[in-house]
């Protein structure tokens, strides 16, 4: 895997989704992007996936999801999602809050 050349300007979000029933369960999904560099590469979700992996280092890269911004610059972001009981004294001190317009 090629070494990160660019600026890294990563933005990490977090989004609580709760329970709609008793028998469910809440989950929480974390964003990945990186709004400095506007090129869309396997590069950039390597380096993405190396972010991720420092904050989850037992997520499988199977479970990173892979999205696009609907409106320019049109980046890459790559979403985790668990469950509420999965992540446990989380520490969201360094995530931002999903902004409304974000998509």
């Amino acid at each position: 895997m090629e070494k990160w050349k660019h600026v890294k300007m990563i933005r990490k979000f977090y989004e609580i989704t709760k329970k709609e029933t008793q028998d469910e369960e809440g989950y929480i999904e974390f964003f990945y992007c990186n709004w400095t560099y506007s090129h869309n590469s396997v590069n950039l979700i390597n380096m993405l996936t190396a972010e991720v992996k420092k904050d989850f280092p037992n997520v499988s890269t199977d479970y990173i999801n892979v999205q696009r911004r609907n409106h320019f610059p049109n980046e890459i972001v790559l979403i985790v999602t668990f469950t509420l009981s999965e992540i446990k004294d989380l520490n969201l001190s360094k995530f931002e809050e999903l902004p409304k317009d974000f998509w």
